[in-house]
């Protein structure tokens, strides 16, 4: 019988980007992993309006940030071509990657920047960013799985 999921996460595990060209890379070291999505915001006025008086947001491109300690990495991410694969997995914090462990899989992403972060006398971080798009411009290219 399984444990219930506590719905809190500790950990990355699985954390792998797959490119276009062939071949995953295992992303090691992670210490975080943000996600979101960048819409365009819109916004209107006129007259004497000081004011916007219309703020829309419109399109939602997903945005992942990836937080990790392998300088190695650097030059092998250099992906610039759309249609590769991110995934990782945020481990339940009472089951770990039992039940409650989410998988996020990001499809028909590519590479946006990926830096590097020295700092004095403590372990330099590296941080790569990736978007997708949508293949057919109304399915999310961030699928998200639950282990039960």
């Amino acid at each position: 019988m399984p444990t219930t999921a506590s719905n809190r996460f500790i950990n990355i595990s699985a954390c792998s980007f797959t490119r276009k060209s062939g071949g995953a890379v295992t992303i090691t070291t992670v210490q975080s992993i943000l996600l979101g999505k960048r819409g365009k915001q819109i916004q209107a006025s006129g007259d004497a309006d000081f004011f916007p008086t219309l703020s829309v947001t419109v399109g939602a491109a997903p945005l992942i940030v990836v937080r990790h300690q392998n300088a190695g990495l650097l030059t092998m991410l250099d992906e610039k071509a759309t249609g590769s694969a991110f995934s990782f997995t945020a481990n339940d914090a009472v089951n770990g990657a039992g039940t409650g462990a989410l998988t996020f899989t990001l499809s028909n992403c590519h590479v946006v920047s990926h830096e590097a972060d020295a700092h004095h006398q403590a372990v330099g971080t590296c941080t790569l960013t990736l978007s997708a798009y949508s293949s057919d411009g109304t399915t999310s290219p961030l699928a998200l799985s639950i282990a039960v």
